[in-house]
């Protein structure tokens, strides 16, 4: 008897909570598509007869935005086969070529009634960076054999550069310009060596408690120094914010790397913003919490196809790049378990978003 006062209010929550739903069905659609749009992976679902009805924003992204595209993945990826009735099976990884670029993914099957969700997870990085590691020890050697006769050409080289000036004097200017011109490319290829060793050789982070945001001040002090007048530098860090378990000197690299990048595209004249915030996002299919920092620049921004080659080494858009930075940089953020993204419009500028974990 003590119950039924309880019963009954419960019932009256429940069908109460029914008519509100009835009433605001639009509303949780939308919210529903907001969700999974905020999501890392690729969601899909299919009707009975496998035709697509629903696509969220990153499968949009990796495939198409039209439904044929969509469709015409799922045809050469052997996912019909999967999610027949006589499969059984849940899970396949799939190699799959986009604008002549290899990915590979990892496909989930999840009957829901008389529809097919798949959720599908880009392991392309993972899948690179195994192939790296395997071939780690043998580039680093590789990269310790080339970097060692450079460094005896580039000490030769001055030797010679010393005596022929002694002997020759102001005539020497004639060989001095063949002489600069091998150095400069010596020392070029050094230093591309140099980034090329960080990559094989970046430790595991050394996590401490540090505020992200005395990290980044750290970065910016050290450009600020010697800014053209032309460029502005602007904070808007948020107030609830304290610390992060993180390495200090990782972080501080590959920041340095986000804003010198920025920096350089403006060309003198320009605003770098730094926005910081406390987002949450699924991640291993639970909500976490995550340190959010944006790198705002006024610069030239980069073309589509330049966007494609980012994170490849040895494609660069700038004189003389390497491409190695953001390779390093995004080797770190992810080493942290955390994600970097980069947005772009030519003429307008570019947008680098870092997402750290808060609690690890």
């Amino acid at each position: 008897i003590h119950f039924v006062p309880f019963l009954i209010g419960g019932l009256i929550f429940i069908f109460s909570g029914l008519i509100y739903i009835g009433w605001t069905k639009a509303l949780y659609q939308r919210r529903i598509r907001r969700l999974t749009d905020e999501v890392p992976f690729a969601v899909i679902i299919l009707d009975r007869n496998n035709k697509v009805i629903y696509t969220n924003y990153q499968a949009r992204n990796w495939f198409g935005a039209r439904r044929s595209r969509i469709a015409e993945f799922i045809e050469k990826t052997g996912i019909k086969k999967m999610i027949s009735e006589e499969s059984g099976a849940d899970e396949i990884s799939v190699e799959y070529n986009i604008d002549s670029e290899k990915r590979f993914y990892q496909i989930n099957y999840i009957p829901v009634r008389k529809e097919k969700l798949l959720i599908i997870i880009d392991r392309t990085q993972e899948k690179l960076s195994g192939e790296l590691i395997s071939w780690a020890g043998f580039a680093q050697r590789l990269a310790h054999e080339i970097k060692n006769p450079l460094s005896t050409i580039n000490l030769t080289l001055q030797r010679i550069q010393s005596i022929y000036k002694k002997k020759f004097g102001k005539e020497a200017k004639v060989l001095d310009q063949y002489t600069d011109s091998i150095l400069e490319e010596v020392e070029r290829l050094r230093d591309t060596t140099d980034k090329f060793m960080r990559i094989l050789s970046i430790k595991k982070p050394e996590f401490a408690d540090h505020n992200p945001h005395e990290i980044i001040e750290a970065v910016l002090q050290k450009y600020e120094r010697n800014l053209p007048r032309g460029i502005k530098v602007k904070r808007y860090f948020a107030e609830d914010i304290s610390s992060i378990k993180c390495d200090q000197t990782q972080l501080n690299a590959a920041f340095s790397n986000i804003v010198e990048n920025g920096l350089e595209a403006m060309e003198g004249k320009g605003a770098l913003t730094i926005r910081t915030a406390v987002v949450e996002k699924i991640a291993d299919k639970t909500v976490k919490k995550y340190v959010e920092i944006k790198f705002e620049d006024t610069g030239k921004g980069m073309s589509e196809q330049e966007l494609a080659k980012l994170f490849k080494p040895f494609e660069s858009s700038k004189p003389g790049g390497t491409g190695l930075g953001l390779v390093i940089t995004r080797s770190i953020i992810e080493q942290h378990q955390g994600f970097i993204k980069i947005e772009s419009k030519k003429g307008i500028g570019t947008v680098v978003t870092v997402l750290l974990p808060i609690k690890r």
